[in-house]
């Protein structure tokens, strides 16, 4: 189960953006702040994270999302897509 603190900080990015009109990654951080992570070490990571990880202080959701982001421009296996860098 998800550490509250984290499920709350995700939640209440995704608001965030999408009162800022950013519907996708409002659906993002609903979708990361309510469903369940595999076992993995960022899980691990992620839900062991010690301090205030809210938005005016680490802003984990974010840098989650631009992690992914980065994932799919480098064409990562991870990210499931093919490179976006030589289109660019």
């Amino acid at each position: 189960m998800m550490p509250a603190p984290l499920s709350d900080a995700f939640m209440l990015q995704g608001e965030a953006c999408a009162a800022l009109g950013s519907a996708f990654m409002g659906q993002l951080c609903h979708l990361l702040g309510t469903s369940d992570w595999p076992d993995t070490p960022l899980r691990t990571r992620y839900f062991a994270w010690k301090g205030d990880i809210g938005p005016s202080a680490q802003s984990l959701p974010p840098r989650l999302a631009g992690g992914l982001h980065a994932l799919v421009i480098n064409g990562d296996p991870l990210a499931g897509c093919p490179s976006t860098a030589a289109g660019r």
